[in-house]
């Protein structure tokens, strides 16, 4: 250990220049990456975490609620709403960006720790929610199911109170969860039935069952995991009781999910035995894309053997009948039609309805293994194998999206198949933009398609996010010209993507994000209605996930892939429109007061202090747990602050000094980074009187223009492995009496200028 009073020097080289646009959209991405993992998702184990939230509602949760038929409006204080949505479809985005963060940040040389702890996490929910599914859902059949980790799979299990916990404390006050799993609209839980018939609080959904869209998007994300992490990735976060290894854990999941589809006559089974109630669950023209993904993630080959009985088959009507889950009411006139639309089936002496009843009888011919249905399913007048709808898949005919949209919006059915294959049903909503989606992901999941063909479906549904990642799996370069693409990236808005509204009685007010940046999920929205997503801030992941794939099949076109910390400040949404009545001006006061909850600016971490640091304060993640799992997001200081003779500040994430903005530390304060990095930013300063200390494994670094001051008696301490980094144009003042220590031989002072005495 040394102190350092002479001046070192070491020269640091530019690097290349590069356009300003996609530099910009590099901020913007780690601005939405930074605010998806501190307020969309807890990363861990435990039931809801590692499961994003798709969007933030500021105000729309309160805590009493008075009922609203009597035109009266609630009374109270407004707290925030967290909506989870269809869990595993954005799940598949999720895997999925994370897939391509990794393959960025390693080709860059950058630490991949915290991104690969977060992806074990996010395959451990496919695993948890797969093993809970039988149990969960068997709340509905009473048929005492224990856990069982076979490919069936819940979309979510967001727990009661987990937005409540996890989030209260934040600046929208998060007090209602909006789940499949468990939902409330009102922070006091109220039980009382609103205009719909409907429960304000409600639990688990006989609905939080698999589905083709849910799994279409898995099998997309589990597809770039496969091409895009190295096969040698083991992980075991601190604290987990296990590991895996990444691409293996992927092949494991997608094989069970493969066993169970095609032992169960590729058909998504419910674990009362029948079809799942979302009526999304037949397979046979899906089964063709889901066999070659498989096999090329697995290695493995299945039974492609299937069976249907069309005669009188109507999904629809077997699900209103079998529990009249398939409807939001239990109405008995409305079941006992559908009963009688289906005794195709055996009941002996009774009718379908007088054998049902009102919930599914339990026993040995209701379970997911043994089933009346799959019996009556097995006397079949189709006896096939899968391939028979690759006409439709293959190259050659997907081409044809303009022709296979025209057949499908007929009657949902596809009369370009031979007969009787032109009377299975793709999908219960013909027309419905997003089965065009689920036909997208399978056919790019499938590998099949080439370039031209993903440009064809690209350019008919708008969805050019899944054109992107067929390039990625096949190694083929994109269609459409780099500017196509980019011209997306550089049109949102700093604030990200969101879309709000204020209600009164008949009258809305609307805020949204320009340019197609206003919905939930752009890339799966209907281009034509480019507000067509729920009301929310949204998490940002079509636009993460669109930006590194634009990174990765554009490499010689885009800035170096690391983490930027911006100091962004956009520009606040407005609205002006005339109010008219009364109804219309409480619309648009309620708009108003949702509005200053889009994130325009960065929030100062010193805030709760006033900037006046004076006792210890802990410049941290939101969640505890990120540390010690080298998940570090930004904070940073916006406003000038000082750290008193009797503050401390322990710096655990990384932490930002705003341009143009001072930390000052009195005699007798301190400043110990403990974690991640420090950055003075450009025009900034430390202006030191008291401690610095750089702990071991740690960087401060001072970029150009800023300073760091050591004024006489301070002291700059650099711990082992530790670095402080003076870049370009920064410097280090310095005053006799300070102290700059140094513990050698690991500890690093890189300058790209001299240290300026003073």
């Amino acid at each position: 250990m040394k102190n350092l009073f002479v001046s070192v020097g070491i020269v640091l080289t530019a690097g290349l220049s590069f356009a300003q646009t996609n530099q910009l959209n590099l901020q913007k991405y780690w601005k939405l990456r930074n605010d998806f993992r501190e307020k969309y998702v807890k990363i861990g184990p435990a039931q809801g975490e590692s499961l994003p939230a798709g969007a933030l509602l500021p105000n729309d949760c309160v805590d009493t609620y008075d009922v609203p038929q009597d035109g009266t409006p609630f009374s109270g204080t407004k707290y925030g709403e967290m909506r989870w949505g269809d869990g595993m479809i954005f799940h598949g985005h999720y895997l999925g960006l994370l897939a391509t963060e990794y393959r960025l940040l390693k080709n860059n040389g950058q630490d991949v720790t915290g991104v690969l702890n977060e992806l074990f996490y996010a395959l451990n929910v496919v695993n948890r929610l797969d093993l809970r599914a039988e149990p969960e859902q068997d709340f509905f059949y009473g048929l005492n199911l224990e856990e069982n980790l076979n490919g069936y799979f819940l979309r979510e299990d967001v727990p009661e109170d987990f937005a409540k916990n996890n989030w209260l404390q934040t600046e929208m006050r998060m007090g209602c969860t909006n789940s499949v799993f468990y939902k409330n609209n009102n922070i006091g839980k109220l039980n009382e039935i609103n205009q719909w018939g409907e429960s304000y609080s409600k639990g688990n959904s006989y609905q939080n069952v698999p589905s083709q869209d849910q799994l279409s998007s898995l099998f997309v994300g589990f597809s770039l995991i496969h091409k895009l992490v190295d096969p040698t990735e083991f992980v075991q976060p601190p604290g987990s009781e296990f590991g895996f290894n990444i691409v293996d854990e992927t092949k494991a999941i997608v094989n069970r999910m493969m066993t169970f589809m095609e032992s169960h006559n590729w058909q998504l089974i419910d674990v009362n035995g029948w079809p799942v109630n979302n009526m999304s669950g037949d397979l046979a023209l899906a089964a063709y894309p889901l066999y070659h993904a498989a096999l090329r993630i697995t290695g493995n080959y299945y039974d492609n053997d299937f069976v249907r009985k069309l005669n009188g088959f109507n999904l629809q009507d077997i699900i209103f009948c079998i529990t009249g889950f398939g409807i939001d009411n239990d109405n008995p006139d409305e079941r006992e039609d559908a009963c009688d639309e289906i005794n195709l089936l055996d009941f002996g002496q009774q009718t379908a309805y007088e054998y049902l009843g009102f919930g599914v009888p339990a026993g040995p011919m209701n379970n997911q293994d043994n089933s009346v249905f799959q019996l009556w399913q097995m006397s079949s007048n189709i006896n096939s194998e899968i391939d028979f709808s690759h006409s439709i898949w293959d190259p050659d005919g997907a081409a044809d999206v303009l022709d296979f949209m025209d057949d499908f919006n007929d009657d949902g059915k596809i009369e370009a198949l031979p007969t009787p294959y032109s009377e299975i049903r793709w999908s219960k909503e013909q027309g419905n933009h997003y089965s065009y989606t689920v036909f997208f992901n399978l056919g790019v999941a499938s590998g099949r398609w080439s370039s031209s063909v993903a440009n064809a479906w690209a350019t008919s549904t708008g969805n050019h996010e899944l054109s992107l990642i067929n390039s990625i799996i096949r190694g083929e370069t994109p269609t459409l010209p780099s500017t196509y693409y980019a011209s997306f990236l550089h049109n949102m808005e700093f604030t990200g993507p969101y879309n709000l509204e204020g209600i009164s009685g008949n009258s809305t007010a609307t805020k949204a994000a320009p340019n197609g940046w206003s919905t939930d999920y752009r890339w799966i929205s209907d281009p034509t209605n480019p507000n067509a997503g729920e009301p929310g801030i949204y998490n940002g992941m079509d636009y993460m996930l669109f930006h590194n794939l634009y990174y990765l099949n554009y490499p010689n076109l885009v800035p170096p892939f690391k983490q930027v910390d911006s100091c962004f400040c956009g520009i606040p949404p407005t609205y002006t429109s005339q109010a008219n009545t009364t109804s219309e001006q409480q619309a648009k006061d309620d708009l108003l007061a949702k509005l200053p909850y889009v994130p325009v600016c960065t929030k100062n971490v010193f805030e709760p202090t006033f900037n006046m640091i004076n006792n210890i304060f802990d410049v941290k993640p939101h969640f505890s747990n990120y540390s010690a799992m080298s998940i570090f997001p930004t904070k940073f200081q916006t406003e000038n602050a000082t750290v008193t003779a009797t503050g401390d500040v322990n710096v655990k994430t990384r932490f930002k000094i705003c341009s143009a903005k001072t930390l000052t530390i009195q005699t007798g304060g301190r400043m110990d980074i403990e974690k991640a990095s420090t950055t003075v930013g450009y025009n900034s300063k430390i202006d030191n009187s008291g401690d610095v200390v750089v702990k071991t494994g740690t960087t401060l670094t001072v970029e150009a223009l800023g300073k760091l001051i050591l004024r006489p008696g301070s002291k700059l301490i650099i711990e082992h492995d530790a670095k402080v980094i003076i870049e370009e144009g920064a410097f280090i003042e310095y005053y006799g009496g300070a102290s700059i220590i140094m513990h050698e031989p690991t500890s690093q002072l890189r300058l790209a200028s001299t240290i300026k005495v003073m």
